[in-house]
C-alpha cells in the first residue's frame, strides 16, 4: 500500500489503531518495505531495518497492551522515481515507489486479531503533527473526480489520507514473497466467482489451466460435454470455479464467455442487466406498425444513447450516430404496416478497462491513474446502452 502517487516521495508515514480484547500471548508480523522502515508501537520504536524485497518477521508482543494500541511505520526509499520518469517508464524499478506490505496475527486471552496492510491504514507523505505517538484527528477520503495529474486540490503532504492498496501478492514489485519464512505451497486451491448477466442462455467451458470444479448458483456442474445451459428466468447467475493450481501461472486464463438469448428489455443502463463490466455491442429489435403517409417525412429520434448507434429499418442501413442528436430520417425504407427497426448500440471501452486492471497493473501508479482515477472522475463514461425514449415522428416537409 502507498499514498496514491508516491513518485518523488522518499518517505511515507503509516499508522493504524488496533484494539486488543485482552493481554497478548503472542504477536508477530511479517513486514516488507521499499526499502527501509522504522516500526513504532504506542510511540516506542519496536524495530527498524531494510527489507530490499525480503520480508522481516518481527515479534511485537512486548510492545502491546490490552485495549487501544497505535501501530506506526515510517518507510523510506533511497531511490524515488521522478514523476516525469513515471509517465514514460515501461517498467518500474522495484525500489522506486515507497510502499509497505504487512501481515500479522496477535493472539490474546480473549481472541485473535489479524493485521493486514490495507485501506484501513492512514498514510501521509510528511510526518504529521504528533506522529508516531498520537492517532490521526481526521483522515481524508480523496475523491478521484477531484484529482488532476495525481494532485488532489487542498491536500497537503502532512494530511492523513486512507492508504492506497496496490493489490495482493504475488504482484509487482514484490513477486512471490515468503510469509513468516515460507513460500506458498502447491498445489493449492484458487477460487473465482463470476456474475453471469441476466438473459444468458449458456456459459462456455472456461479457459482454465489446472484441474477445476464448477458450481452454478451453488450446484455442481460439468463442462465435459461443452457449454452449460442456464435457466430462462432473466436473472443474473453466479458461476463459481475452484482451481487446483500447481504454480502462480495457473488458474483462469481468459474471460468467461456466455451466449445471450433475445429478451424483452426497456430502455436503460446495461449495468441493470449485470453488464457493468462489458464493452462491446448489443442489438435491439422492435416491430413497429404504422400507417405511412407518403406526404410526410419520418424521423427516428433515439433520445439518449451511450454512445454509438447504427440504425436499420427493414434491413436497410439508414445511418450511424456517434454523438447527439441521435436522430435521422428513415422515410425511404419505412413502409405502410409492419416495420422492423434494428439498432446496434455500442458503449465506451471504459466499462471493460475499469474492471480489467489486475495486480500487475495495480502495482504501477500510472496504470492505476488511467484505469481507475480518470474513469472514476468521469462516471458518465460507465453508462451504457439505449436510454431513450425512442420516438418516430412524421412531419410535413417545407414547401
Amino acid at each position: 500500500m502507498g499514498w496514491g502517487d508516491d513518485a518523488d516521495k522518499r518517505d511515507l508515514y503509516f499508522c493504524k489503531p488496533v484494539t486488543l480484547p485482552g493481554v497478548s500471548h503472542s504477536a508477530r508480523i511479517c513486514l516488507a518495505a521499499v526499502n527501509r522502515f522504522t516500526l513504532y508501537i504506542n510511540g516506542q520504536e519496536a524495530a527498524r531495518g531494510e527489507s530490499r524485497g525480503q520480508p522481516r518477521t518481527l515479534d511485537i508482543a512486548p510492545f502491546l497492551q490490552a485495549g487501544r494500541n497505535l501501530l506506526a511505520v515510517q518507510v523510506h526509499t533511497d531511490t524515488p522515481l521522478d514523476s516525469r520518469e513515471l509517465t514514460q517508464a515501461e517498467t518500474i524499478p522495484p525500489d522506486a515507489l515507497a510502499s509497505l506490505l504487512l501481515q500479522g496475527e496477535i493472539v490474546t486471552n480473549q481472541g485473535t486479531v489479524t493485521l493486514l496492510s490495507d485501506a484501513t491504514w492512514a498514510v501521509a507523505s510528511e510526518a504529521p503533527s504528533g506522529w508516531p505517538h498520537a492517532e490521526p484527528a481526521a483522515v481524508q477520503t480523496v475523491d478521484p473526480r477531484q484529482v488532476l495529474c495525481h494532485v488532489a486540490p487542498g491536500l497537503r503532504d502532512a494530511d492523513w489520507v486512507w492508504a492506497w492498496e496496490r493489490g495482493k501478492p504475488p504482484m509487482l514489485p514484490w513477486g512471490a514473497l515468503p510469509l513468516f519464512g515460507e513460500l506458498p505451497q502447491y498445489p493449492r486451491p484458487v477460487r473465482y466467482t463470476v456474475t453471469l448477466p441476466a438473459g444468458a442462455a449458456s456459459v462456455e467451458p472456461p479457459d482454465v489451466s489446472g484441474t477445476y470444479t464448477a458450481r452454478l448458483d451453488g450446484s455442481p456442474v460439468s463442462f465435459a460435454a461443452g457449454a452449460v445451459g442456464l435457466p430462462a428466468d432473466d436473472q443474473p447467475h453466479l458461476l463459481q470455479l475452484e482451481v487446483s493450481v500447481s504454480s502462480p501461472d495457473e488458474g483462469l486464463r481468459d474471460a468467461v464467455r456466455v451466449c445471450l438469448r433475445p429478451r424483452p428489455v426497456l430502455p436503460g443502463d446495461w449495468r441493470s442487466y449485470g453488464l457493468g463490466w462489458f464493452s462491446g455491442r448489443a442489438q435491439y429489435q422492435k416491430t413497429v406498425t404504422l400507417r405511412k403517409d407518403h406526404g410526410l417525412r419520418y424521423v427516428l429520434d433515439l433520445g439518449q444513447v451511450c454512445f454509438y448507434a447504427e440504425i436499420r429499418v427493414n434491413g436497410t442501413l439508414c445511418g450511424t450516430r456517434l454523438w447527439p442528436p441521435y436522430r435521422l430520417d428513415i422515410t425511404g425504407p419505412l413502409r405502410n404496416g409492419d416495420n422492423e427497426i434494428t439498432l446496434i448500440i455500442a458503449n465506451a471501452a471504459a466499462c471493460e478497462r475499469r474492471h480489467m486492471l489486475v495486480d500487475e497493473g495495480l502495482a504501477l501508479a500510472w496504470n492505476r491513474y488511467w484505469n481507475e482515477d480518470n474513469i472514476d472522475r468521469e462516471p458518465e463514461t460507465l453508462v451504457s446502452g439505449l436510454l431513450g425514449p425512442a420516438v418516430i415522428t412524421g412531419y410535413a416537409p417545407e414547401a
